[in-house]
């Protein structure tokens, strides 16, 4: 990380009185070596390894917010911080699945924007305690979601084919018609799917194929 004199900003906004009134502000601090600003991201900057600003604020109407962090994070090689958000879930969520490595909230004061984007630079995130509940309630969500997806893919072909049945509540008897094959063919490639997906019930069998569609 630079010293704390030398850190370069750089603002966008879909309003550029707020874009240039953060800019003034953010060149007042101490910690601020330079902050630009632009209004919408329609033409990025060119910028290069030596141009490239160190963080980038991104303060736009919610709508917009998490596209733009999203282009930004991806395209720009910056570390991105969204400012003036509000701490619930949604607001949160959506900025994080985004691409935003930090969050300065909307009731937080201009001289805590330094902290927030330190603790970026240094690869952190400054949080209060409930918005770190909501990030890591998120990770935990994806994880099992991630566990979920790979049981299914331990299926083979026909497994899957019997899977999406039993989802439609057919019985063995109907799945067999279905598929023609014998009855006990059915019953072994349940038992199969039953096991591979780690549950004890058809029934939860169909809410594990639900959950991954």
């Amino acid at each position: 990380m630079q010293s704390a004199m030398d850190l370069t900003v750089f603002s966008f906004s879909d309003i550029p009185l707020y874009a240039e009134a953060l800019s003034i502000v953010l060149n007042a601090q101490a910690w601020v070596a330079s902050a630009r600003w632009q209004t919408g991201i329609d033409i990025l900057p060119a910028w290069d390894d030596r141009s490239r600003p160190d963080v980038v604020l991104v303060m736009c109407y919610p709508d917009l917010r998490a596209e733009w962090i999203r282009i930004l994070a991806h395209e720009s090689g910056t570390r991105v911080v969204a400012v003036g958000i509000s701490s619930a879930e949604t607001d949160v969520l959506r900025c994080a699945e985004a691409g935003a490595c930090g969050y300065f909230f909307a009731d937080q004061p201009i001289t805590q924007l330094y902290d927030v984007v330190k603790a970026v630079l240094q690869d952190e995130v400054l949080c209060p305690p409930d918005v770190v509940g909501t990030l890591l309630r998120r990770v935990r969500t994806l994880a099992v979601e991630s566990d979920v997806t790979s049981r299914v893919r331990l299926l083979t072909t026909r497994e899957r084919e019997i899977l999406r049945l039993i989802a439609k509540g057919r019985s063995n008897k109907e799945i067999a018609t279905a598929l023609a094959i014998d009855l006990c063919t059915v019953k072994n490639h349940v038992h199969h799917v039953i096991t591979k997906l780690g549950v004890s019930r058809r029934g939860e069998a169909a809410a594990v194929l639900n959950s991954v569609q």
